[in-house]
């Protein structure tokens, strides 16, 4: 019956064809769904504490002066007030089991399976005074992937008073080892010969297998 109808009706041959691409569809996304819960079967959620350590020291008398900056006698301060200060960004993840309320000292070491400080954030600005460094007054970093996981940044300049800069934080969009974000499988990109024969260039695992 479904054959003749469909032999005698237009309109109901579009429906049939409309009901199989929205069950490939589904299955399609059911397929996804088990693929990224099969990498992350759970979500763990973590807290990630921030410290800010600022140290400064007085500049020994005879110091070789910073070109970037201005001499004692230039910027109208007395020598003995000339100061080098060092500003510390570091952080890390708190263990599963330690009270997130609990002030303290750094927390010590994680689990070596943990990200650091350099792998949950790609970039960093820190916004000087630019009325007390007039050349210097953006510090940026950016993570490059040949360098070495740290625990925190750090910035060393001369100042002869206090301030107040801006720091701001980019996380990265995913970590290594990787964390569940959402039900996004990961895509590929398919060989040519592939990507011809099912029409798509770039595919998960799953959504590749069904087209097949």
């Amino acid at each position: 019956a479904e054959r003749l109808l469909e032999d005698a009706s237009p309109a109901f041959s579009r429906l049939l064809a409309l009901d199989r691409s929205a069950a490939l569809a589904a299955q399609r996304k059911q397929l996804d769904l088990a693929d990224s819960l099969r990498r992350n079967p759970h979500v763990v959620h973590r807290i990630f504490r921030l410290y800010l350590v600022n140290t400064s020291t007085p500049i020994p008398p005879g110091a070789a002066p910073d070109a970037s900056q201005p001499s004692p006698a230039d910027s109208g301060e007395p020598e003995e007030t000339h100061r080098e200060w060092t500003l510390r960004i570091q952080g890390r993840l708190l263990p599963p089991d330690m009270d997130p309320s609990s002030a303290g000292a750094v927390v010590e070491d994680g689990p070596s399976s943990d990200p650091r400080f350099t792998q949950l954030f790609q970039k960093c600005f820190m916004e000087l005074d630019a009325s007390k460094y007039p050349n210097e007054s953006l510090v940026e970093w950016n993570r490059h992937p040949a360098d070495p996981h740290a625990d925190g940044l750090s910035i060393t300049r001369r100042g002869p008073s206090d301030f107040s800069l801006r720091i701001v934080l980019f996380p990265t969009v995913s970590t290594t080892p990787p964390a569940a974000s959402g039900f996004a499988a990961a895509k590929y990109r398919l060989s040519s010969a592939l990507a011809k024969l099912i029409g798509v260039k770039t595919e998960s695992r799953a959504g590749t297998l069904l087209a097949l």
